[in-house]
């Protein structure tokens, strides 16, 4: 049995993407879409606002990722090993298909929903490196405040 199937039991996980990416190879979307998709999150539409003018791109979202379970917000370990899973996924998809010079900081925002969407709190993290668990761990309990 595939172990995402097990891990994804009574838990959704969803995933938009923002698209065009800029400083990617041009299959680097249907590569992240099959990365997500191996790890269990299924497309949604993206609920999320955008706010105000930009003369300069600070980073660059490559995608909004939630995670909608009661247990796995109220378990901050293992949400973090299930987070560490996805970044770890997402950072070797930055290097296998960047363009080499790109300076944009490079974001995936995962949004945690928790009891019926009334507890709602969401974190940015690069893909440029490598997340520890405890690293993870202390942006949730940060977030979570």
């Amino acid at each position: 049995m595939n172990n995402s199937k097990v891990l994804n039991q009574g838990v959704k996980y969803g995933y938009y993407i923002f698209e065009p990416l800029d400083g990617y190879r041009v299959s680097a979307s249907k590569d992240l879409v099959k990365r997500l998709e191996e790890l269990g999150f299924r497309y949604e539409l993206f609920e999320g606002g955008g706010g105000g003018e930009s003369k300069e791109v600070i980073h660059q979202i490559i995608a909004h990722l939630t995670v909608d379970d009661f247990w796995l917000g109220v378990f901050s370990s293992l949400l973090a090993s299930r987070i560490e899973k996805v970044l770890t996924s997402l950072f070797k998809w930055y290097q296998a298909n960047r363009i080499k010079g790109s300076t944009i900081r490079q974001v995936v925002t995962i949004t945690i929903k928790k009891n019926k969407n009334l507890d709602v709190y969401s974190i940015d993290f690069d893909i440029v490196k490598k997340h520890s668990h405890k690293e993870i761990l202390e942006k949730i309990k940060k977030a979570r405040k």
